[in-house]
């Protein structure tokens, strides 16, 4: 990777942390506000999770793609294919996790908490896209990954029986 690329890459980084701490700082506030402390900690978790599999992921990408010469000029579909996938799916795994821990607080809530707590839950995603847009920049991948993370969060609010099949051995009923 030549030295320009690492340097937009780690001020990219930086801005996308910074971007989940504010809004991390903020959550917390409002969780706060409305005696919900207790969705603090998972979404840390989540957050930070997404951030360790997002680099993996781009490692591995990385070695198998110089290995193997996956590149956008010698085998554009099978390297376009695999970077929506490994991009998409760990934002599919972050809005099922976000809607099932929105879900188990909104149960004994009332309707604007239930309401504020989604609405959170919906900007926390959008939050995770902006990791993953850091790692993956293209504009195939910030297209299709906005539709994926909030469309499907949308889904698992509306189906959590989903989001439960997809995530729910991770979280403790």
């Amino acid at each position: 990777m030549e030295k320009s690329n690492l340097r937009a890459l780690t001020g990219d980084a930086l801005i996308a942390l910074g971007i989940n701490l504010i809004f991390g700082l903020l959550a917390w506030r409002v969780y706060a506000l409305l005696d919900q402390t207790q969705l603090t900690d998972p979404m840390v978790l989540g957050f930070a999770a997404l951030w360790a599999v997002m680099l993996i992921v781009s490692v591995i990408l990385y070695i198998i793609g110089r290995r193997f010469r996956l590149n956008l000029y010698d085998r554009s579909t099978l390297y376009l294919s695999s970077n929506v996938l490994a991009s998409a799916l760990p934002l599919l795994f972050f809005a099922a996790f976000v809607a099932l821990q929105t879900h188990q607080a909104a149960a004994d809530s009332g309707t604007l908490t239930t309401i504020v707590l989604f609405v959170i839950g919906f900007l926390a995603c959008y939050a995770a896209h902006i990791v993953v847009t850091v790692f993956f920049r293209g504009t195939i991948y910030v297209l299709v990954n906005w539709v994926v993370v909030l469309g499907s969060y949308v889904v698992f609010v509306l189906w959590p029986v989903a989001a439960q099949i997809l995530v729910g051995r991770f979280i403790a009923p």
